[in-house]
């Protein structure tokens, strides 16, 4: 299931904007792993490593946070990115 996303990873005091999307690939009781990959705005490279964070939150407005985190997305995997969520509330949706 697709998710609609919009990742702002900065570099320096520069950032590079980057829309395209977060991936639910693995849902579970208790979490799921996001899946995400980084593109460079305005036709600009990426760095070799890009520090993203990343934010799950109980509801839609995201007043509520349950888990924030931040890791690095690296050109040799592409800039693609696998965050496993885990320890979250069964049976009720997440953001």
């Amino acid at each position: 299931m697709g998710f609609p996303g919009l990742i702002r990873a900065a570099q320096g005091t520069r950032a590079v904007v980057v829309c395209l999307g977060v991936a639910n690939v693995e849902p579970r009781l208790e979490g799921f792993v996001l899946w995400s990959r980084l593109m460079a705005g305005e036709g600009e490279p990426l760095p070799a490593e890009v520090s993203i964070q990343w934010e799950v939150s109980a509801d839609e407005q995201f007043r509520q946070l349950v888990q924030l985190g931040e890791q690095i997305a690296q050109s040799l995997w592409a800039h693609s990115v696998h965050i496993d969520v885990r320890g979250l509330g069964a049976s009720r949706p997440h953001w």
